[in-house]
């Protein structure tokens, strides 16, 4: 039987539930003529009071009374009283510490805010704080009514009927604590009433005080003390709730995620320095992190909890595309819309301070659903929420340790340690692709490799993710899923040694491709020997296996194997790896290699992103070939796709071209050129001269390019000359990039048109993606398939050519479902020019989805071995952030 899904349920004979941001926004709207149901709310409230009123002209009548005493200047007005509870809160916790006792968080804060709340209404609180270890009845009565109102809103009568019996009937009846609270309450109102020609400034309440105005507001009938004892019992019952639980959720999210905690102290130290005075909100509310920190536990602490049902109007309604008829109720929950993957995206479930950060904090503002919208939204009490949660738990937060601190005793002196709020963090958080992204709280710069392990070991011991982060050319999906940890940034550890034996290198893990090129250039033409009796001076010009774009790590391309150009000489960057000095899941220094934790050397090369960080390896290095690369760039229109795609399958030959020589062609957009139709670049590379290369290059000047360029370059210029060098775009960060690989063994020329043309298609319908490319690489294969399959962990060794699609386009979380969608079909199409053959996937282009035996392999025993290392190495799966392999 199909299934259909979408955001409309049938809950009951007349019910729907609606789980639609953008319905929301349209029933709460000012306007709208969706109505309370009454049902519903005469179950849980009070008939007269704000919330309890059915009556749209009634509500709009108590609403206008009251809403100037919760505007946020009248609130900034009663602040002082506010913040000295919050004082007097935080002494109790002092107390309970010194005495070495537990605080019972949440009867801490339902104190706080009934004697914030009492206060407000009554003119005086109640004093609650001041009970032995925060337990009094009133609090009781208020956690019992909660409960009940679960009860009722299944059984409305029999809440009408609690609500409205009177109070020696109900009492028998429903012996419920809220109506000896009520009872307290009503002798305070009168207690106010007699006294109210005794004026005290301190003890006025400014609420009724409103409500007792004539003038207050149009049509306003001043209610008797029955009606004002509803409404009082209602605004104490909903405003100590919706706060205490707020401020309970966030004081456990803030604790739970150390390094938002960090973060959160360094600001307060910054703002408010120890000895000058306590917190004011005043000054609190103006700290971006920690406004950011209370939107993020507002959203996810949920104020008004369940489901709120509306009734749709007699000219009826509809719902994406489906009709509803006059009368119907729609239910929405606050908990679902904010978490909504539309508005909060993938993350919408965790609690993540840094979204508000980012920029869309009006857009997300908007749809926040914690206290309702529109004319129902909650009359003020979220200015109140907001007073109370930045007071206490600004106080609490910056009473913490420092945990970062602790952190920075156990580093050496050369480490750094910095926030987001510090210029370098930018920086050294940057991405190649900026879709799904790591969130990092805290960066650590390490001076040495012991700082790693040191920083390792205390993130694991503390349970912080951590992530280790080179460049930042990363571009998995999985990456995401790290949130509010530690980046270490490695590019510190980047030094360079020649061996003595001059055939290896020492390199940090720090060092990326064109730095290592340029380095064993230099370092090569300062060795340079003198021969007698001429006493010329030879040059011994170094390479090493390495990736093709400049700006990539290189120990982060060798960990999934590292393709690159002279991959037809010496395979691999994985494949010249002597050995490597590793960080592992709980903080030990190992050195991997053929002799010293075989096994694990084994999985390094291919999965190694699952075992732990690499400060530092030998690498195989070698005297260069020739001097000078040779290369020739061509641009063709797209009527000369399948002739060009013909020339370059008889050039490889089935993956056995001559190891000198590879190429690289694209699909892209240049409106210089053509502004109907995407063009194709096509670049070959040749390690010789032009001459030696002329016999693969004639065929394509001979198909007559619309552009050609061509020269001899030294190869450490050679990414720069062809558009892969580290200033060019195919190395610009902050753009989202989605990319989905196959491995292929020639080109099928009719499916590269399919492909050209779904291409075109997609990037003519959507031009925010025409920034977009299809890119096929196919480097010589001579040296990769000299080394035995099972000898390395990586599984694809019998792929020609590496064809992608990389969508992408600026950061537009609107686009994101589309391109990954447009991608994947994209990486399907290229697949089915092969038919039969399995989906091989390389793991250092893969997107996330993937599973493990496109990426890892598919013989059984290549995936054991990996889940054994895992399993040995990482059980507690400190490295999942990479393409985790599951174990």
């Amino acid at each position: 039987m199909p299934v259909r899904t979408g955001p409309v349920i049938r809950i009951g004979v007349n019910e729907l539930h609606v789980d639609s941001p953008n319905y929301f926004q349209e029933i709460t709207k000012v306007g709208s003529r969706f109505y309370k149901e009454p049902n519903f709310y005469r179950g849980i409230s009070y008939p007269s009071s704000s919330i309890g009123l059915v009556d749209p002209i009634a509500h709009r009548i108590r609403r206008q009374v009251l809403h100037p005493i919760f505007t946020a200047s009248r609130v900034q007005t009663i602040a002082h009283k506010l913040q000295s509870k919050v004082e007097h809160l935080c002494r109790k916790f002092d107390e309970s510490v010194s005495e070495d006792a537990p605080v019972n968080l949440y009867a801490a804060f339902k104190s706080l805010t009934m004697d914030i709340v009492s206060e407000m209404i009554f003119g005086e609180s109640f004093h609650v704080i001041d009970s032995p270890g925060f337990q009094h009845p009133h609090l009781d009565a208020l956690h019992d009514a909660v409960k009940k109102a679960w009860v009722f809103r299944t059984f409305p009568k029999l809440g009408w009927l609690s609500l409205n019996l009177p109070d020696l009937v109900s009492s028998t009846l429903f012996p419920i604590p809220i109506i000896e609270l009520g009872k307290v309450c009503r002798k305070r109102i009168d207690q106010y009433l007699d006294n109210r020609s005794k004026p005290s400034k301190e003890s006025r309440s400014e609420i009724l005080e409103q409500l007792l105005d004539p003038n207050a507001a149009r049509g306003h009938a001043i209610p008797n003390a029955y009606d004002l004892n509803e409404e009082a019992l209602t605004l104490l019952t909903a405003g100590n709730d919706t706060t205490a639980n707020s401020m309970i959720i966030g004081a456990y999210l803030i604790c739970t995620h150390p390094l938002v905690l960090e973060r959160l102290v360094a600001e307060l130290d910054t703002a408010f320095p120890a000895g000058e005075g306590s917190i004011t909100f005043e000054k609190a509310k103006q700290l971006p992190y920690l406004t950011a920190v209370l939107r993020e536990v507002l959203r996810c602490s949920n104020p008004l909890p369940g489901r709120l049902p509306r009734v749709v109007p007699p000219e009826g309604a509809s719902v994406d595309g489906i009709d509803l008829a006059p009368g119907v109720i729609v239910h929405t929950s606050a908990y679902l819309l904010n978490r909504h993957r539309s508005v909060w995206g993938p993350d919408g479930r965790d609690f993540n301070p840094h979204r508000w950060l980012s920029g869309q904090h009006q857009r997300l503002e908007k749809h926040m659903a914690s206290f309702y919208r529109g004319a129902r939204q909650c009359l003020g009490m979220q200015y109140v929420l907001h007073l109370a949660l930045t007071t206490c738990l600004a106080n609490m937060s910056k009473q913490q340790p420092g945990m970062v601190r602790a952190l920075g005793s156990l580093l050496s002196s050369g480490a750094t340690i910095y926030f987001p709020n510090n210029p370098l963090f930018a920086n050294a958080t940057s991405r190649w692709s900026a879709f799904a992204e790591p969130k990092i709280a805290v960066v650590v710069e390490p001076a040495s490799a012991k700082d790693v392990a040191t920083t390792v070991q205390f993130a694991s011991k503390h349970n912080i993710p951590f992530l280790a982060v080179n460049k930042g050319h990363g571009s998995t999906s999985t990456l995401g899923a790290a949130k509010n940890g530690i980046e270490i940034h490695i590019r510190t550890l980047n030094q360079v040694v020649i061996n003595a034996d001059g055939k290896s290198a020492s390199v940090g893990g720090g060092s990326y491709n064109q730095e290592l090129i340029d380095t064993l250039w230099n370092k090569g033409k300062a060795s340079g020997k003198f021969f007698l009796p001429t006493l010329t001076m030879m040059l011994m010009l170094l390479i090493t296996a390495s990736g093709s774009c400049a700006c990539v790590g290189l120990m982060g391309a060798g960990l999934g194997g590292g393709l690159g150009r002279y991959q037809g000489f010496y395979g691999l960057i994985q494949d010249n790896i002597v050995d490597a000095d590793l960080v592992l899941a709980n903080g030990q220094t190992i050195t991997v290699s053929d002799t010293s934790h075989s096994d694990l050397f084994w999985g390094l090369r291919g999965a190694g992103h699952n075992y732990g960080i690499v400060t530092r390896f030998t690498l195989k290095i070698y005297d260069s070939p020739v001097n000078d690369w040779y290369f020739a760039q061509f641009v063709f229109t797209q009527d000369k796709l399948e002739a060009m795609v013909q020339q370059v399958n008889k050039m490889m030959n089935n993956g056995t071209q001559r190891k000198e020589l590879m190429n690289y062609f694209i699909y892209a957009w240049n409106p210089a050129i053509s502004t109907t139709d995407p063009v194709i670049v096509f670049t070959i590379y040749y390690v010789g001269t032009k001459a030696e290369a002329s016999p693969y290059t004639k065929p394509f000047f001979d198909l007559g390019p619309v552009f050609h360029n061509d020269s001899s370059v030294p190869y450490p210029i050679l990414a720069s000359a062809t558009g892969l060098g580290d200033e060019d775009f195919s190395c610009a960060h902050g753009l989202n990039r989605i990319q989905y690989p196959v491995g292929l063994l020639n080109y099928n020329v009719s499916n590269t048109r399919a492909v050209y043309n779904k291409f075109k298609q997609q990037t003519v319908a959507v031009p925010a993606f025409n920034l977009s490319t299809v890119v096929f690489e196919g480097y010589s294969l001579e040296g990769v398939k000299a080394v035995p399959s099972q000898s390395t962990a990586y599984p694809h060794r019998e792929d020609n050519i590496l064809a992608s699609i990389l969508a992408v386009y600026a950061p537009n979380p609107s686009l994101d479902s589309t391109a990954v969608t447009w991608a994947r079909q994209m990486r399907d199409l290229m697949h089915a020019g092969q038919p039969g053959r399995r989906l091989n996937v390389y793991v250092n282009y893969a997107f996330g989805d993937e599973t493990q035996e496109q990426v890892y392999g598919y013989e059984p025993w290549r995936l054991q071995r990996l889940r054994e290392l895992k399993k040995k190495y990482d059980p507690q799966g400190r490295f999942n952030f990479y393409e985790p392999i599951k174990i």
